[in-house]
């Protein structure tokens, strides 16, 4: 989280990528986010 250069709460959602915080979003960005990637895993059918 120090790479993320911002201060980071517990609650706080944040995106990932290769191990590493890249950005804070704000609930409604976040929320949104993980509806588009649960959409995308669907269409890609069973793994």
């Amino acid at each position: 989280l120090m790479m993320l250069g911002q201060d980071v709460q517990v609650g706080d959602y944040v995106l990932i990528h290769a191990g590493f915080a890249i950005s804070r979003l704000d609930e409604e960005e976040a929320l949104e986010t993980l509806s588009i990637m649960r959409e995308c895993l669907k269409l890609s059918g069973p793994t």
